[in-house]
């Protein structure tokens, strides 16, 4: 071959070698551009799956949320129709005690009214027996001693004492005559006005005269010895706004009478005369003891 022919064969082969070479390059570069792009697109897709995931996840647990809330709602909602139920059972138990308290109430309140009314005229009864035995024994009489306020010895002497026939007073006479009772000047003191009785030697006339009988004095000697012996036992004394009557009975039995008749008759008098019930009905509401008024008793 000659040496020109050879050139362009050389020449020829150089071109196709480098377009080969140019090739095959492009080809690499092409497969390793579309191994990128593959990868991006895979790495986009992975991407996009992953946000979807999350997308799905979020979702999911929203979901979750408010199913529980849901639930949770439901549970409070069930509660509180329980207590709801609850509550209206615990008011209706309590309406029905306090039905039931009141209905006891009512019941014991009528019993005690029904006790109290029992008593007071089981009590009214006997009060009455007794005061009517009182007034029949103090009507009867009885001779009693009895200080003088007045004179120089103040020595007791004997007196029949009676309650009048309107147990308003209180009369004495000479024992001689039982028949003094009928006399319109006998001595008496009102009843209304005796504030006291009292047993024993409580005055200061009787312990005056017990000292004397148990010693000597000129006075005595002045009015004629000593004074009679006093017993503590059978004195008693009814205790006045006007006067003080000191008294000694024969015996102790007739001091435990005439001390019981008389405060029976000074505590329930009121109940034989109807101005002093209604006195006494009076005097109770002004001390606020009474609730009903006066003039409804009356």
């Amino acid at each position: 071959m000659k040496p020109a022919a050879a050139a362009c064969i050389q020449r020829a082969y150089v071109r196709y070698r480098a377009e080969q070479h140019t090739r095959t390059a492009a080809s690499i570069i092409a497969a390793q551009w579309r191994a990128h792009h593959q990868q991006v697109n895979r790495g986009l897709a992975a991407t996009k799956l992953q946000a979807h995931a999350r997308r799905l996840k979020a979702k999911r647990a929203s979901w979750q949320i408010l199913a529980a809330i849901k639930v949770q709602a439901a549970v409070r909602g069930l509660a509180a129709r329980k207590l709801c139920r609850h509550l209206l059972a615990t008011r209706i138990q309590a309406q029905a005690r306090m039905v039931l308290a009141s209905r006891h109430y009512r019941k014991v309140q009528r019993a005690t009214c029904v006790i109290q009314a029992s008593w007071q005229m089981a009590r009214s009864k006997v009060v009455g027996k007794h005061l009517a035995g009182a007034v029949e024994r103090l009507q009867a009489g009885a001779v009693l001693s009895k200080y003088q306020q007045g004179g120089l010895s103040h020595e007791r002497h004997e007196r029949f004492m009676w309650l009048s026939t309107d147990r308003k007073k209180l009369c004495w006479s000479d024992p001689a005559s039982r028949e003094g009772r009928r006399n319109d000047n006998a001595k008496s003191v009102e009843m209304e006005t005796i504030t006291a009785v009292s047993g024993g030697v409580k005055t200061s006339l009787m312990k005056k005269m017990g000292r004397r009988a148990d010693g000597l004095s000129v006075k005595d000697l002045l009015t004629g010895g000593r004074s009679r012996p006093l017993e503590a036992s059978r004195a008693f004394s009814l205790i006045g706004r006007d006067r003080v009557l000191d008294l000694v009975a024969p015996n102790n039995e007739t001091q435990q009478v005439w001390l019981r008749d008389l405060r029976t008759l000074l505590v329930y008098g009121h109940h034989l005369d109807h101005k002093a019930a209604v006195g006494a009905i009076e005097a109770g509401v002004r001390r606020g003891s009474l609730a009903e008024t006066a003039a409804a008793a009356a």
